[in-house]
């Protein structure tokens, strides 16, 4: 009973994501703003909201500063140089404001990492077992909205919208790339003693997984197949027989998910133009054209780069970032800050895979090697597809990035001793004033604009269109991504 009352302070992740996978309940709650400043504005809550709860809960704040206390000096230096460096990068950017709204908020996406990390230290499997069944639950109130929107179109001409609530079909298959390897996680942690239970839940998670899959082939992200297809040799390879059991319910649901695909093209044929747009060669060289000019960025501005969201500031027609997560670091931030990533980005996957790999995980129970595996899965993939996409830069793959970070650093020191730090009063007075102030620099950063979204953007869309071209949006932290 404790436990579940542990539970309580995970509810609002829950709420973000039935709200913003629910584009009736957002256009509800809503009414005035674009799909997509909606999914901002329930990232900047539920961040802000973490804020809070580490400055109002003593035990929370202090389980945090544990956990980051339980970090290698080094990696602690590395993530402290990589938030000093972006702070000066921030001030000597042309528009300070906009780019220390950056920095803040990933730092708050470091605290939702520490947060969900401790989360899982403090209640265990309850919270792996609360956190799947909200991304299952999400991923379901999804599917409702979208194939309720499909059926209804099949009585009436015109095109179905297969990116349905996402204002790009990049930004689905962004979220796709984190949450189609967990998806299917259900199967495994369902209790064998009630037959009756079991069986449901089985089948419930293959219907939802193997429609999701449909989803993503009707996508046909490039990147996101890219990045599965390296996650699933990954996977095969590091956890080899460990994964066996895992990589054959993929390969199920991948399946029916790609029969349902061609049952639904039968009935609709208009399913198969997105399919068209993996042949084509359109993208990728805008991506070259893309790519070349951020790195005449980098060129000129290697040390701090020219301040984070700062590609917004110099204005291209093309794109607000230029689908390289590696680049857009350099660009924005630094290369200094580049390697320090990288450096921190290795030196943790080896540090996982040395406590999780196919010698730790065949002997024990499937239940409990699979969510290392998934989780794994979830984050080759969707770092695969950020070097094609914006993945870094999107608030549903943000939040997803903070929680499947966060859900593995709990689930490598779950178990661990906890270490007694010194100087901890000195730690939490630094740590809760850096939560402030980062508080206090996000809602400068977003008000008075936000108040007023939906007109300023469309007004600058018109104020900035050639003849009578449509309405052209560049989405990076706002739908309309120019800084000025």
């Amino acid at each position: 009973m404790r436990n579940l009352f542990k539970i309580i302070p995970l509810l609002p992740l829950a709420v973000f994501f039935i709200i913003a996978l629910n584009y009736k309940l957002s256009n509800l709650c809503f009414p005035d703003y674009y799909i997509y400043d909606v999914k901002r504005i329930l990232e900047i809550a539920l961040l802000l909201y973490v804020g809070l709860y580490l400055l109002i809960s003593f035990r929370g704040r202090y389980a945090c500063l544990e956990l980051y206390n339980r970090f290698p000096n080094q990696m602690r230096l590395i993530i402290s140089c990589v938030f000093v460096l972006g702070i000066f990068s921030a001030l000597l950017a042309p528009i300070p404001r906009m780019a220390l709204l950056t920095v803040a908020q990933f730092f708050l996406i470091f605290c939702f990492i520490l947060f969900i990390a401790m989360k899982r230290i403090t209640i265990g499997v309850l919270a792996d077992k609360f956190i799947i069944f909200i991304v299952v639950l999400g991923i379901a109130v999804y599917e409702i909205m979208y194939f309720s929107g499909y059926v209804s179109t099949l009585f009436i001409s015109g095109k179905f919208n297969y990116f349905l609530g996402f204002m790009n079909p990049r930004f689905l298959a962004q979220y796709q790339s984190w949450t189609l390897p967990l998806v299917t996680l259900p199967i495994f942690l369902v209790a064998k003693k009630k037959p009756v239970i079991r069986t449901g839940v089985i089948t419930l998670t293959y219907i939802i997984a193997s429609l999701f899959w449909t989803i993503a082939i009707i996508d046909a992200s490039r990147g996101q197949i890219l990045g599965l297809l390296v996650a699933g040799v990954f996977t095969a390879l590091v956890f080899r027989r460990a994964s066996k059991r895992w990589l054959i319910v993929q390969i199920k649901v991948i399946t029916i998910g790609f029969i349902l695909y061609l049952l639904f093209a039968l009935m609709k044929p208009h399913v198969s133009d997105m399919v068209e747009n993996v042949l084509s060669t359109e993208s990728g060289y805008i991506r070259l054209v893309l790519w070349k000019y951020t790195i005449y960025l980098i060129s000129t501005h290697p040390l701090l780069g020219v301040g984070p969201m700062h590609l917004c500031y110099y204005h291209n027609p093309l794109s607000t970032h230029p689908h390289n997560s590696l680049l857009q670091i350099a660009s924005e931030w630094g290369i200094p800050v580049l390697i320090l990533v990288l450096t921190l980005s290795i030196y943790g996957l080896i540090s996982w895979l040395k406590k999780f790999n196919y010698k730790t995980l065949s002997d024990i129970e499937m239940s409990n090697r699979v969510i290392p595996i998934a989780l794994t899965a979830s984050l080759i993939t969707a770092a695969c597809h950020s070097l094609f996409s914006g993945t870094i830069v999107m608030p549903m793959s943000q939040v997803m990035l903070g929680l499947v970070v966060g859900w593995i650093l709990g689930t490598y020191y779950a178990g661990q001793k906890a270490c007694v730090f010194k100087y901890r009063l000195t730690a939490e007075i630094i740590f809760s004033l850096v939560i402030f102030f980062a508080m206090i620099q996000i809602i400068l950063g977003i008000i008075p604009d936000v108040f007023f979204l939906r007109p300023l953007e469309v007004k600058w869309v018109l104020d900035h269109r050639i003849g009578n071209e449509p309405l052209l949006f560049h989405p990076n932290f706002w739908l309309q991504g120019w800084i000025y």
